[in-house]
């Protein structure tokens, strides 16, 4: 007789037991079945953004933190994130293998890391992001919350956004088990000044133009992310407009 794997709930399996006469109690497994069993917490406007990079593509940057509530591995069929237009250039970013050697030795250390294009070059430390841990193919463990940033890359950033708005976009999951689970992000908008006339050039507190000090904003935002994982959540990127207002 062959014996067919199924992926059943807590839930289940104790009903299961229990129509063939095992002395368990059923209701142990309604906690699990009552709640969502993929658990997804997006962060707010302060962490998300969308904003552009160096070409004019967009750039996608997202708090999150999934949890496993079953008491099983999950395993991730497909991660993908919907915005409100027709995004046919989104991707994932991916982990860049970095090969260092110290100076005056022979011996060399590698490390991965997640960097955004452009001259400017954006990096995130590897244990920082979660998109290896999501991509499909990848499991969760039973219970054990993954949180980290989802960094991502698209098209051309839509004409209609501008610089402040939010837009509200879904994350969604699905498992090896075809079921899919959503969540809503919103994501503030972020888009690069344009560059002053030569002949009448606009200066402010960091004494440049607006591109300039959207870039300092940037790279402040980057290396605030790295020096301390535990404030990642309450750093934001900071915009000229705000930092004259201070």
């Amino acid at each position: 007789m062959r014996t067919e794997n199924r992926i059943m709930s807590l839930g289940d399996s104790l009903k299961e037991l229990a129509a063939l006469g095992s002395p368990v109690d059923i209701a142990v497994g309604l906690t699990e079945s009552e709640s969502d069993p993929l658990d997804m917490e997006c962060g707010g406007t302060n962490e998300n953004a969308l904003f552009e990079l160096d070409d004019g593509r967009v750039g996608y940057m997202i708090s999150v933190c999934v949890t496993n509530q079953t008491s099983r591995q999950m395993h991730i069929g497909d991660l993908e994130l919907r915005t409100p237009w027709n995004e046919q250039l989104f991707a994932w970013l991916l982990p860049r293998p970095i090969k260092t050697r110290a100076v005056g030795s022979e011996r060399s250390s590698n490390y991965q890391l997640y960097r955004f294009p452009g001259k400017a070059g954006f990096e995130f430390p590897f244990a920082q992001v979660v998109n290896h841990a999501l991509m499909p193919g990848q499991s969760l463990r039973a219970r054990r919350p993954l949180s980290g940033w989802l960094l991502a890359t698209g098209g051309i950033m839509p004409q209609a956004l501008s610089n402040g708005n939010c837009v509200n976009a879904t994350l969604s999951i699905t498992t090896s088990d075809h079921v899919e689970h959503c969540r809503e992000v919103d994501l503030r908008v972020e888009r690069r000044r344009p560059i002053p006339n030569p002949s009448s050039p606009k200066t402010g507190l960091y004494g440049s133009s607006g591109i300039a000090a959207r870039r300092l904003g940037i790279r402040a935002f980057v290396r605030h992310v790295g020096e301390d994982p535990g404030e990642s959540q309450k750093a934001h990127i900071t915009r000229p407009d705000e930092a004259n207002q201070t």
